[in-house]
Protein backbone atom coordinates (compact mmCIF):
# COMPACT_ATOMS: atom_id res chain seq x y z
CA UNK A 1 0.00 0.00 0.00
CA UNK A 2 1.43 4.03 -0.84
CA UNK A 3 0.10 6.35 1.68
CA UNK A 4 -0.03 9.79 -0.09
CA UNK A 5 0.79 12.63 1.83
CA UNK A 6 0.40 16.39 -0.16
CA UNK A 7 3.48 16.44 -1.99
CA UNK A 8 5.73 14.94 0.24
CA UNK A 9 7.93 11.52 -1.01
CA UNK A 10 5.33 7.95 -0.96
CA UNK A 11 5.61 5.87 2.08
CA UNK A 12 5.04 2.19 1.70
CA UNK A 13 3.47 0.10 3.71
CA UNK A 14 4.60 -3.75 3.47
CA UNK A 15 2.85 -7.13 4.57
CA UNK A 16 4.84 -8.33 7.62
CA UNK A 17 6.74 -4.99 8.10
CA UNK A 18 7.28 -2.01 10.39
CA UNK A 19 6.24 0.92 8.49
CA UNK A 20 7.85 4.29 10.95
CA UNK A 21 6.57 8.03 9.94
CA UNK A 22 8.75 10.99 11.92
CA UNK A 23 8.44 14.30 12.01
CA UNK A 24 9.74 17.28 13.72
CA UNK A 25 6.92 19.64 12.25
CA UNK A 26 4.09 19.96 14.48
CA UNK A 27 2.11 20.29 11.85
CA UNK A 28 2.87 17.59 9.68
CA UNK A 29 2.03 15.56 12.82
CA UNK A 30 -1.40 16.73 13.46
CA UNK A 31 -2.12 16.33 10.11
CA UNK A 32 -0.82 12.46 9.89
CA UNK A 33 -2.86 12.44 12.94
CA UNK A 34 -5.99 13.62 11.98
CA UNK A 35 -5.51 11.85 8.75
CA UNK A 36 -5.28 8.49 9.90
CA UNK A 37 -8.29 8.90 12.01
CA UNK A 38 -9.98 10.22 8.51
CA UNK A 39 -10.56 13.84 9.82
CA UNK A 40 -9.14 15.21 7.00
CA UNK A 41 -8.48 14.92 3.39
CA UNK A 42 -4.42 15.08 3.20
CA UNK A 43 -3.36 11.28 3.79
CA UNK A 44 -4.64 9.64 1.16
CA UNK A 45 -4.19 5.94 0.69
CA UNK A 46 -3.36 3.63 -2.70
CA UNK A 47 -2.77 0.01 -3.93
CA UNK A 48 0.65 -0.55 -5.30
CA UNK A 49 -1.08 -0.13 -8.31
CA UNK A 50 -2.66 3.34 -7.22
CA UNK A 51 -5.99 2.55 -7.14
CA UNK A 52 -7.88 4.57 -4.33
CA UNK A 53 -8.55 2.59 -0.98
CA UNK A 54 -10.40 4.69 2.03
CA UNK A 55 -8.49 5.59 5.80
CA UNK A 56 -12.09 3.45 7.10
CA UNK A 57 -11.47 0.34 5.76
CA UNK A 58 -7.79 -0.11 5.61
CA UNK A 59 -6.68 1.74 9.14
CA UNK A 60 -7.35 -0.03 12.44
CA UNK A 61 -6.36 3.06 14.27
CA UNK A 62 -5.44 2.32 17.81
CA UNK A 63 -3.32 5.55 18.22
CA UNK A 64 -1.70 6.21 22.16
CA UNK A 65 -0.56 2.89 23.50
CA UNK A 66 -1.11 4.30 26.96
CA UNK A 67 -4.98 5.52 26.01
CA UNK A 68 -6.46 1.90 27.23
CA UNK A 69 -7.99 0.43 29.99
CA UNK A 70 -9.70 -2.19 28.31
CA UNK A 71 -10.52 -3.79 24.62
CA UNK A 72 -13.08 -2.88 23.03
CA UNK A 73 -16.07 -5.25 22.88
CA UNK A 74 -16.64 -5.61 19.42
CA UNK A 75 -13.20 -6.78 19.55
CA UNK A 76 -13.24 -9.34 21.94
CA UNK A 77 -16.51 -10.42 20.11
CA UNK A 78 -14.90 -10.57 16.73
CA UNK A 79 -12.14 -12.87 18.64
CA UNK A 80 -14.67 -15.07 20.47
CA UNK A 81 -16.71 -15.58 16.93
CA UNK A 82 -13.29 -16.68 15.19
CA UNK A 83 -12.31 -19.50 17.75
CA UNK A 84 -15.80 -20.83 18.21
CA UNK A 85 -16.33 -20.96 14.23
CA UNK A 86 -12.61 -23.11 14.13
CA UNK A 87 -13.55 -25.83 17.24
CA UNK A 88 -13.42 -28.83 16.03
CA UNK A 89 -16.45 -31.56 15.78
CA UNK A 90 -14.74 -33.18 19.16
CA UNK A 91 -14.52 -29.85 20.88
CA UNK A 92 -18.04 -28.92 20.48
CA UNK A 93 -19.25 -32.55 21.60
CA UNK A 94 -17.03 -32.30 24.32
CA UNK A 95 -18.72 -28.51 25.58
CA UNK A 96 -21.83 -29.93 24.81
CA UNK A 97 -21.30 -33.02 26.82
CA UNK A 98 -19.94 -31.22 29.79
CA UNK A 99 -23.36 -28.25 29.22
CA UNK A 100 -25.72 -31.32 29.69
CA UNK A 101 -24.35 -32.59 32.61
CA UNK A 102 -24.51 -28.97 34.40
CA UNK A 103 -28.14 -28.30 33.10
CA UNK A 104 -29.07 -31.87 34.29
CA UNK A 105 -27.64 -30.84 38.02
CA UNK A 106 -29.20 -27.69 37.71
CA UNK A 107 -32.54 -29.25 37.50
CA UNK A 108 -32.04 -31.78 39.58
CA UNK A 109 -31.86 -29.22 42.31
CA UNK A 110 -34.86 -26.81 41.03
CA UNK A 111 -37.01 -30.37 41.18
CA UNK A 112 -36.34 -30.11 44.95
CA UNK A 113 -38.07 -26.57 45.12
CA UNK A 114 -41.41 -27.72 44.84
CA UNK A 115 -41.92 -25.00 41.86
CA UNK A 116 -42.57 -24.91 38.33
CA UNK A 117 -38.90 -24.11 37.42
CA UNK A 118 -37.02 -25.71 33.78
CA UNK A 119 -34.04 -25.65 32.84
CA UNK A 120 -32.99 -23.89 28.99
CA UNK A 121 -31.20 -26.69 27.36
CA UNK A 122 -30.71 -24.46 24.78
CA UNK A 123 -26.68 -24.86 23.39
CA UNK A 124 -24.24 -22.95 21.38
CA UNK A 125 -20.90 -22.24 21.49
CA UNK A 126 -21.25 -18.48 21.47
CA UNK A 127 -23.92 -18.68 25.26
CA UNK A 128 -21.15 -20.94 26.75
CA UNK A 129 -18.28 -18.37 25.96
CA UNK A 130 -20.76 -15.61 27.12
CA UNK A 131 -21.40 -17.41 29.84
CA UNK A 132 -17.29 -18.15 30.65
CA UNK A 133 -17.44 -14.33 30.61
CA UNK A 134 -13.68 -14.46 27.96
CA UNK A 135 -12.25 -11.20 28.25
CA UNK A 136 -8.50 -9.84 27.94
CA UNK A 137 -6.19 -9.90 30.97
CA UNK A 138 -6.37 -6.32 32.27
CA UNK A 139 -2.42 -6.66 33.12
CA UNK A 140 -1.95 -5.95 29.34
CA UNK A 141 -3.30 -2.66 29.82
CA UNK A 142 -0.14 -1.82 32.03
CA UNK A 143 2.63 -2.70 30.00
CA UNK A 144 2.46 -0.82 25.82
CA UNK A 145 4.55 -3.43 24.53
CA UNK A 146 1.99 -6.03 25.54
CA UNK A 147 -0.82 -4.01 24.30
CA UNK A 148 0.51 -3.73 20.97
CA UNK A 149 1.66 -7.71 20.66
CA UNK A 150 -1.78 -8.22 21.62
CA UNK A 151 -3.58 -6.45 18.96
CA UNK A 152 -0.98 -7.16 16.23
CA UNK A 153 -1.81 -11.16 17.81
CA UNK A 154 -6.08 -10.50 17.46
CA UNK A 155 -5.36 -9.26 13.72
CA UNK A 156 -3.27 -12.48 13.05
CA UNK A 157 -5.83 -14.52 14.38
CA UNK A 158 -8.95 -12.58 12.81
CA UNK A 159 -7.09 -12.96 9.68
CA UNK A 160 -7.99 -8.77 9.92
CA UNK A 161 -5.59 -7.29 7.11
CA UNK A 162 -5.92 -3.64 8.09
CA UNK A 163 -3.17 -1.88 9.32
CA UNK A 164 -2.65 -1.62 12.62
CA UNK A 165 -1.58 2.34 13.34
CA UNK A 166 0.04 3.91 16.56
CA UNK A 167 1.65 7.14 17.31
CA UNK A 168 4.57 8.11 19.37
CA UNK A 169 6.13 5.32 19.74
CA UNK A 170 9.32 6.49 20.89
CA UNK A 171 7.76 7.26 23.63
CA UNK A 172 7.08 4.02 25.49
CA UNK A 173 8.85 1.64 23.58
CA UNK A 174 12.85 0.82 23.58
CA UNK A 175 14.69 -0.55 20.49
CA UNK A 176 14.56 -3.95 22.22
CA UNK A 177 11.15 -4.00 22.23
CA UNK A 178 11.18 -2.38 18.40
CA UNK A 179 12.55 -6.16 18.00
CA UNK A 180 10.23 -7.83 19.48
CA UNK A 181 7.53 -6.07 18.02
CA UNK A 182 9.03 -6.29 14.37
CA UNK A 183 9.66 -9.89 14.55
CA UNK A 184 5.76 -10.80 15.25
CA UNK A 185 5.10 -8.44 12.66
CA UNK A 186 6.92 -11.08 10.49
CA UNK A 187 5.56 -14.21 11.41
CA UNK A 188 1.92 -12.84 11.68
CA UNK A 189 2.62 -10.88 8.09
CA UNK A 190 0.59 -8.25 10.39
CA UNK A 191 1.33 -4.41 8.77
CA UNK A 192 2.28 -1.99 11.57
CA UNK A 193 2.08 1.89 11.14
CA UNK A 194 3.63 4.28 13.52
CA UNK A 195 3.91 7.71 13.35
CA UNK A 196 5.68 9.91 15.60
CA UNK A 197 6.78 13.54 16.81
CA UNK A 198 10.61 13.25 17.51
CA UNK A 199 13.82 14.79 17.10
CA UNK A 200 15.85 13.85 13.72
CA UNK A 201 18.54 12.29 16.11
CA UNK A 202 16.43 10.02 17.76
CA UNK A 203 14.57 8.80 14.74
CA UNK A 204 17.94 7.16 13.32
CA UNK A 205 17.48 4.59 16.49
CA UNK A 206 14.99 2.73 14.21
CA UNK A 207 17.02 1.29 11.69
CA UNK A 208 15.07 -2.02 11.49
CA UNK A 209 11.83 -0.20 10.10
CA UNK A 210 10.68 1.00 6.82
CA UNK A 211 11.77 4.70 7.95
CA UNK A 212 10.13 8.50 6.28
CA UNK A 213 11.19 11.18 7.93
CA UNK A 214 9.89 15.25 7.78
CA UNK A 215 11.52 17.86 9.41
CA UNK A 216 10.75 21.19 10.92
CA UNK A 217 11.10 22.54 7.31
CA UNK A 218 9.06 20.24 5.59
CA UNK A 219 12.39 18.45 3.95
CA UNK A 220 11.65 14.38 3.12
CA UNK A 221 14.29 11.85 4.29
CA UNK A 222 14.15 7.88 3.87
Amino acid sequence: MIISYLSHHKVEVKKGKITYVGTGNRQVYLDFVQGFKDSNEKIKLFTDEYDKLTVRKEIDWLGSLIDYETIPSKITKKVITTITDNLTNEEINQMQQIHRQMTKLIQQKLFMTDLPLVVNFDYTNAKLFKYAEVKFDSTIFLNPLELLLTYIKIHAECQDERIVTVINPSHFLTVEDMIVVERLCQETQVSLLMIDYLHQVDFMNYSHCLKYYIDEDFIDYF
